[in-house]
């Protein structure tokens, strides 16, 4: 049985503490900006991406990548509208677990594409 703190990745040599921070960040992000409709809106992104972060972890067959597609949209809006990537670590660690050969480079190159992408609009 999996517990409710399983949201983060095991063995990965980071520390718990490290991801608890990349937990934390992304309200830095989004309470910077003055509208209260884009904190209302990131509040909700943010919730959203940990539920499906979640629903990744417990799903089995093609749900995960229906869930990981989801993670990947919510981390492109987050980083063209409030400018935080660190969802991408997210995705990395847990694309990095997925045991077939296809499923696992066509996330890959998808993921790494889309960041790219996004921090290059984003920043630039």
């Amino acid at each position: 049985m999996q517990k409710w703190y399983n949201i983060f990745p095991k063995n990965t040599g980071l520390s718990i503490y490290v991801w608890i921070i990349f937990c934390l960040l992304p309200f830095y992000f989004i309470f910077r900006t003055t509208s209260a409709f884009e904190i209302i809106f990131g509040c909700i992104m943010i919730i959203l991406f940990f539920m499906a972060y979640r629903l990744s972890f417990i799903s089995k067959g093609k749900f995960i990548y229906l869930w990981v597609a989801m993670e990947m949209v919510i981390s492109v809006t987050m980083t063209l509208l409030y400018g935080y990537v660190y969802f991408s670590l997210f995705l990395a660690f847990f694309i990095g677990n997925i045991r077939s050969k296809i499923g696992f480079f066509t996330l890959y190159i998808i993921h790494l594409i889309t960041t790219i992408i996004s921090i290059c609009i984003c920043f630039l």
